[in-house]
């Protein structure tokens, strides 16, 4: 399963649709699912409804891979990055 945060926008429809074709299990979430239901036809892919993406909505629908093609990071993904990766720790005193 790949989850698109944004996957109705210009870049995320292309690369949806591009996905799909290919085979892949596709994740859309969106303010809007009856647009993107209506963006996608009869396209077999998962529309979830959400305010807004942040990571417990990521965490809710586990996925091994995800895009955010919202065009701005959530600021969890920069929380998230200063917990998880040693090149943003803080240098030692």
């Amino acid at each position: 399963m790949i989850t698109l945060a944004g996957g109705t926008g210009l870049v995320g429809k292309s690369l949806t649709q591009a996905l799909m074709r290919d085979g892949e299990q596709v994740r859309v979430l969106t303010r809007d699912p009856t647009t993107a239901a209506a963006a996608f036809g009869d396209a077999k892919l998962e529309i979830v409804g959400v305010d807004a993406i942040t990571r417990d909505n990521l965490y809710a629908m586990p996925s091994p891979t995800v895009f955010d093609l919202t065009g701005h990071p959530p600021r969890s993904v920069k929380d998230w990055l200063h917990e998880h990766v040693s090149l943003f720790a803080a240098p030692a005193t």
